[in-house]
């Protein structure tokens, strides 16, 4: 038995009564056929419907063999229920639809240019053209193009017919069905086959906005934001430039030349930086060789040293890691003691061939950390700050008894 629908004949019914004829439990969700519905099921690109049948949320829809099936969170009452529709959800999606046809026109009209793919996502709607490229000139015909479209309201005309009567239609592009083919036309403008919901005239598609392109699969892919999207993005990005007016004491058109200063000067201020935080290590680094002691490892003689530090920036700790392998003969051990843990560093002078592959797993075990690394430096985390009091005895015994 085919499901009576009434979602093509007037879309705006978004409240309505219906028998529940059969109910089908699944793992995930509840199946539910009416006798009638207006909820629209996926399909001709355009996503279903959402809403509640007698309290339970609809979460899909979708027609197969005749039948509209919605997908329900759980099981509604038997008898008569209560539908409705989510009227935001599917004013969004008829905008989309409603708008790509009108920006898919705009494309064949300005630069022939053919729309293969179409997808109407939650956030922005994308339309693929079967051309490598498209110039920021004719993207923005296009927009000019498609929102005269919108303005001028133009009437949009619904047929059905079949194979044999599509050649009463110029279409923008072929179809494959050959039965129950919908026509949707756009008075002088664009025709072409779809199944989805639109408007009946473009004045309710709304404002359509141009984001950005990318290339794939050698086609464009472009991003538009269309009706209240196209809104809400203008509002968004406004508020960030007040804001930004505000933070740089200039006008709107003087932002992009402010920033670019602000970048030159952050440059220069951080080019600064890192020569000072340079310097600093090599100053650290010396006062740290200051206080080595003589250890013995694998039968040779060096200089260990340790340094603890608290809540450094590990790169400026690396910094001095770096000033210490260069020097001759040295083991180190540099801590940084943190809030909640601490970070260690062990490193060991380039001109010492020591192998210490079985003394640093030995010493992360040994207090709970983890880190890895390869010679000459290794590094990693303590979970446990406790562990920082001994850590020297600790690290100097293991490194002693290591043969």
């Amino acid at each position: 038995m085919e499901t009576i629908s009434g979602y093509y004949d007037d879309n705006e019914i978004l409240t309505f009564q219906a028998d529940v004829l059969q109910v089908n439990k699944t793992d995930k969700n509840y199946e539910v056929i009416l006798d009638k519905t207006y909820f629209y099921p996926e399909g001709g690109g355009q996503p279903a419907d959402r809403g509640i049948i007698d309290n339970c949320k609809v979460i899909n829809v979708l027609k197969t063999d005749g039948q509209i099936i919605h997908l329900c969170d759980k099981e509604p009452s038997q008898g008569t229920v209560n539908c409705k529709i989510d009227e935001n959800w599917r004013f969004d999606f008829m905008q989309q639809h409603t708008g790509q046809h009108i920006v898919s026109g705009a494309l064949k009209q300005i630069g022939d240019y053919n729309t293969v793919s179409v997808h109407l996502g939650t956030e922005y709607s994308t339309i693929e053209i079967a051309e490598e490229s498209i110039s920021d000139n004719h993207l923005q015909e296009v927009e000019m193009l498609a929102n005269k479209i919108v303005n001028e309201n133009r009437k949009i005309n619904f047929h059905w017919t079949d194979k044999t009567g599509l050649n009463q239609f110029q279409l923008r592009r072929p179809t494959k069905e050959e039965n129950n083919i919908r026509i949707v036309q756009i008075a002088d403008f664009d025709t072409a086959a779809c199944g989805g919901l639109h408007f009946a005239q473009t004045g309710q598609a709304g404002l359509i906005k141009y984001l950005y392109k990318e290339n794939i699969r050698g086609r464009v892919r472009l991003y538009w934001k269309i009706g209240r999207r196209a809104l809400t993005d203008y509002w968004q990005k406004n508020e960030i430039v007040l804001k930004l007016n505000s933070s740089f004491s200039c006008k709107t058109e003087e932002l992009f030349q402010k920033i670019e200063q602000y970048q030159q000067d952050y440059n220069l201020h951080l080019k600064k930086l890192n020569d000072l935080s340079l310097r600093l290590a090599d100053y650290q680094a010396a006062k740290i060789l200051n206080k080595t002691q003589k250890i013995k490892i694998q039968n040779l003689s060096l200089d260990f040293c340790i340094q603890l530090f608290s809540q450094e920036e590990n790169k400026y700790i690396i910094k001095i890691a770096e000033k210490l392998i260069k020097k001759d003969s040295i083991l180190f051990l540099l801590i940084n003691k943190n809030e909640q843990n601490f970070n260690w560093f062990v490193g060991l002078s380039e001109n010492l061939s020591i192998e210490l592959t079985q003394i640093i797993p030995q010493f992360i075990k040994k207090i709970e950390g983890k880190g890895g690394g390869r010679p000459p430096f290794w590094q990693g985390i303590g979970f446990n700050n406790s562990y920082i009091d001994s850590i020297e005895n600790v690290f100097l015994k293991i490194v002693q008894e290591t043969k």
